[in-house]
This record gives structure tokens, C-alpha cells and sequence, in this order.
């Protein structure tokens, strides 16, 4: 419904002004698969050319062994049953997810929603999901931005693949510093105890897929994925958008 009304607004705009591409800011033809991000932006947004590892999605070689995790992660125990990235924060996708995190850029973050969920959609429902929850912002930060940049991208995603978002799954407790200006130890102390469930009934039982923007240790899911857990989801995927 969602992506319905976004295009029938669009296509009715396009009588008054051209399309134009939220990422690269060019006049374009409108084509797409979603008609704000120009096909050429879409495609070099959602081709991954390395292989991942399945738990932490970072960059590994092509023949490395990741049954048990990589080099990064396989000391590491996560609440997540797995986790997918669209890209590596790099290049134009580093680019769009900053661009993206301005009080301006709720439109560019529910439009690339869109396009990462066509570019995916086999890998978001090989798990046969249920339920979408995006990673929140403790609410001074969120009315400091204007808008939560992985909820607007979750929003896109849930409306793609026809799955309910629950945009209150979860709760932040507590202001906690930026994780960027953390280091490795201290992300996974800051961000301990910084969620909770407020509505556990209606996560009980169903399969979650945890939406983030950017994954550097996995601190951030892990600990979201927790509390998903202790409520009685039955698993959590994490997909993020790009892995630092």
C-alpha cells in the first residue's frame, strides 16, 4: 500500500516536474525499480562483489571456510540465528547511507528500502520471516534527526515483501554514546541492557527480521536480538544495510 500511494504521487508530480534520482540528484526517464533511485544508482547500490560471512556479514575470501563464523566472529556468541548486508559501507552505498541519516533524507532512506528488498528478496524470505522490527533511536536522538533512518528503511522493506513492520518491537532505554566513536570492547559495554520489549505478546512465537543500518561488531543486533529473544521470538535474521 504503502509503495502504491508513493508511486501514484510520483507518477502524478512527474506531469509537473521531471523524476529525479535522490542519490546521484539527476533528471532521469522515471524507470526503476523504485522510481526515486535511478537504475544505474540501483544497481551500483545492490551489487555486492565480495563474499560474506553468513553471521557477522563481514568481507571474506572467496574460498574461506564460514560454517563456524570468520576470523572476527567465531569467538563471538550472537542472539541472531544469522545475518545478511546489502553492501559494504563503501563507495556509493557509504555515501547514500550518510545522505540518508540527515533530517532530509527520510525519502532517500524509504526509497532505497525498496530497492534493497527487490535487490533481496529471495535472502529476506529465505527464513520465512514474519515480522519486521527496525533497530530504534533512544527518542532524544530521534526528534534531534527527525526521523529514524532504520525504521523508514523497514517500513520500505515490510511494504516490498508484504510483511507487517512493528515499529514499537522495540524499545531504547537509555541515550547511549555513538558506537562509531567506541572501540571494539567498549560497543558491546555500552550498548548491554539498552533495550526491551514493550509488547512481548506480540513478538511471541514469530520469526523477526531485524532491520539496522550499519553492522561493525554486531554489538548493537546482538543485544536487540537478546531481548527479542527473552520475549519469545522464536529467531531473528539481521539484515543491515552495509557492514563497516
Amino acid at each position: 500500500m504503502l509503495h502504491t500511494l508513493r508511486d501514484l504521487a510520483r507518477q502524478a508530480g512527474c506531469w509537473v516536474y521531471p523524476p529525479f534520482c535522490f542519490v546521484c540528484e539527476r533528471d532521469y526517464d522515471g524507470t526503476g525499480a523504485d522510481h526515486s533511485i535511478c537504475p544505474d544508482c540501483s544497481r551500483e547500490i545492490t551489487t555486492e562483489l565480495h563474499e560474506t560471512c553468513p553471521r557477522c556479514t563481514s568481507t571474506v575470501g572467496p574460498h574461506t571456510d564460514v560454517s563456524e563464523g570468520c576470523s572476527r566472529c567465531h569467538e563471538r556468541t550472537f542472539h541472531f540465528s544469522s545475518a545478511f548486508r546489502l553492501g559494504e559501507y563503501a563507495g556509493k552505498l557509504h555515501d547514500v547511507i550518510l545522505k540518508m541519516k540527515r533530517a532530509t533524507g527520510e525519502s532517500l532512506a524509504e526509497s532505497l528500502g525498496f530497492v534493497w528488498a527487490e535487490a533481496q528478496r529471495e535472502r529476506f524470505l529465505r527464513d520465512k520471516p514474519q515480522l519486521i522490527v527496525p533497530i530504534p533511536l533512544h527518542w532524544h536522538r530521534r526528534i534531534s534527526r527527525g526521523y529514524n533512518q532504520s525504521a523508514a528503511v523497514a517500513a520500505s522493506v515490510a511494504s516490498s515483501l508484504g510483511l507487517p513492520c512493528m515499529f514499537r518491537g522495540l524499545q531504547r532505554m537509555r541515550p547511549t554514546p555513538h558506537q562509531t566513536h567506541q572501540t571494539a570492547t567498549a560497543r558491546w559495554e555500552n550498548i548491554r541492557g539498552a533495550f526491551r520489549v514493550p509488547q512481548p505478546n506480540a513478538v511471541r512465537g514469530l520469526r523477526v527480521v531485524l532491520i539496522d543500518d550499519v553492522l561493525t561488531t554486531g554489538a548493537t543486533c546482538h543485544e536487540a536480538s537478546r531481548e527479542l529473544i527473552a520475549a519469545g521470538a522464536a529467531q531473528v535474521t539481521v539484515a543491515v544495510l552495509a557492514h563497516r
